[in-house]
């Protein structure tokens, strides 16, 4: 049986926000899990006018109003109905948008990095099943948190995305992708192919040589792929990045000689 679930949230915020961007991202993320999502949402422009925005489904409609009042409370109230939708998550979302995420203030905008798991281990997948078995695990954190907490907090982060993936989350990804029919979104994709067996397969005319996706992405990609002979690190950047990431890894490059000449 299908299990519902509906949250409300009433929340008193004063700052610049930007909700659309977070219900865009909550609706391609959540896909047909999000049954229905209502709510009156009173943003504050830049020229102190009212904008009221009704949200349903992907659905957003802004018409200005009079100017707020001196003793006047921004409120924001939304309701979310569906199911498998994590509370937390919908709670740490809206909290994003109403401490005020802009341009200005990029230590709290956050990162999300993805990353490929084998679940064969973690579904209950038919005995004919001779398909693969992988999926993107996730991890989010804020430019601060990136900066100032310690590796070991970051490690963690990735630890509960790879907990994560359970059998339902399993088939709500592929759902997603059936839905979606693309990426799940992220700033950033590592993965390390050596742990996941493509090389190891065995078919009638041997192993294969060389394993790579042929995929495009327009952000980062690292691929850590096995080599005979050590690792091959497959990176893939904007045009205009990979000379600031060649610099970088230089720079890098020539620091580690010079310490191993000391």
């Amino acid at each position: 049986m299908d299990k519902s679930w509906k949250a409300k949230y009433r929340v008193e915020f004063g700052k610049k926000i930007q909700v659309d961007d977070w219900l865009d991202r909550l609706i391609e993320e959540k896909g047909e899990d999000l049954y229905r999502m209502k709510g009156i949402l009173s943003v504050n422009s830049s020229d102190e006018r009212r904008y009221v925005f009704q949200g349903v489904h992907s659905t957003l409609d802004g018409s200005p109003g009079k100017k707020w009042g001196p003793d006047e409370k921004r409120v924001n109230k939304l309701v979310f109905i569906g199911r498998n939708l994590d509370e937390a998550a919908l709670r740490k979302g809206l909290k994003g948008c109403l401490v005020g995420l802009s341009e200005n203030d990029p230590e709290k905008k956050t990162s999300t990095i993805l990353y490929a798991v084998d679940v064969r281990s973690r579904l209950q997948l038919p005995l004919t099943y001779a398909g693969n078995a992988i999926i993107s695990a996730y991890a989010t954190a804020s430019i601060s948190e990136l900066k100032e907490k310690p590796l070991g907090y970051l490690v963690q982060l990735i630890s509960q995305g790879t907990k994560r993936i359970t059998n339902e989350y399993a088939r709500s990804h592929i759902d997603w992708l059936e839905l979606h029919t693309g990426f799940p979104h992220g700033d950033f994709y590592v993965s390390p192919w050596w742990k996941i067996g493509l090389a190891d397969v065995d078919y009638p005319w041997g192993r294969p040589k060389y394993c790579t996706p042929v995929l495009h992405f327009r952000k980062l990609l690292v691929l850590l792929l096995p080599n005979s002979d050590g690792l091959n690190v497959l990176v893939s950047l904007p045009h205009d990045e990979m000379g600031k990431f060649q610099d970088l890894f230089r720079r890098l490059d020539s620091f580690h000689i010079s310490q191993s000449r000391l």
